[in-house]
């Protein structure tokens, strides 16, 4: 571990920030898997001794990474390598996965698992006002080939038939509704904290019983008619979600 903090990490010729060519040379190393989920980093003074810097310096490129999501302090313990978190904009804003990955550096890819016609139960029926079938989009989303969400989505079948004949994994459910004339203006969003079961363990590369942020989304057409329900279960140690308010100065 030690050894990889040498003298060429550091170059005090340039003029990019000390903390900065740090940081990069970290991000860097977690990327190649050089620096492993789990290692435990050099303290702050090993890595001044080591590389000739300042403790400020090293203080400022853990504080970015911690903030990041690649470093995790552990009260008397030490620093770690840890799983970068995916800040989504999920519960602020109406943005396609694909678009929010792209935005962010990352692949995004779509694995359909099911894409069919279903005989609806009462819960759709009453939730979409559907009589008794719809259609069912089952999917698991990955960004850099880590999956990220487990998502299933029922829309009424009479209003969307066409949207069949689209390939889900290279389309965006939103734009095939959209073309329709009946796009997806509004949501509602139910979130509570969830465990993974065996089947959502399994579609999500992780442990049976892991954190899971359960997600319900129910989408309205501009009438205000209910079109889509959707239920997404997200990796609780992926992602983080960031939400803005603004503060209405009226009051």
């Amino acid at each position: 571990m030690r050894s990889i903090f040498n003298n060429s990490v550091i170059n005090k010729n340039i003029a990019i920030p000390l903390y900065y060519q740090l940081k990069s040379f970290m991000v860097e190393s977690i990327n190649d898997g050089v620096l492993k989920e789990g290692d435990m980093l050099p303290s702050e003074d090993e890595l001044c001794k080591l590389l000739d810097i300042s403790r400020p310096t090293v203080r400022q490129a853990f504080k970015e990474l911690v903030s990041e999501g690649y470093l995790e302090r552990r009260r008397a313990k030490g620093t770690y390598i840890t799983k970068p978190h995916i800040y989504g904009k999920f519960l602020s804003t109406l943005v396609s996965f694909n678009d929010e990955m792209i935005e962010k550096g990352m692949e995004p890819k779509t694995k359909v698992l099911s894409f069919k016609i279903i005989n609806s139960d009462e819960e759709i029926d009453e939730i979409l006002h559907t009589k008794g079938k719809a259609i069912y989009l089952e999917r698991v989303r990955f960004a850099d080939n880590i999956p990220i969400v487990y998502i299933e989505t029922y829309i009424p079948y009479d209003e969307y038939r066409d949207i069949l004949n689209f390939d889900m994994t290279i389309n965006s459910l939103y734009e095939k509704m959209k073309e329709t004339g009946k796009p997806v203006v509004k949501v509602e969003r139910l979130i509570q904290a969830s465990s993974a079961d065996s089947f959502e363990s399994e579609q999500l590369g992780s442990s049976k019983n892991s954190p899971l942020l359960l997600c319900k989304t129910t989408g309205f057409a501009p009438d205000g008619t209910p079109i889509e329900y959707s239920i997404a279960r997200y990796k609780g140690d992926t992602n983080k979600f960031r939400i803005e308010l603004s503060v209405n100065n009226e009051h």
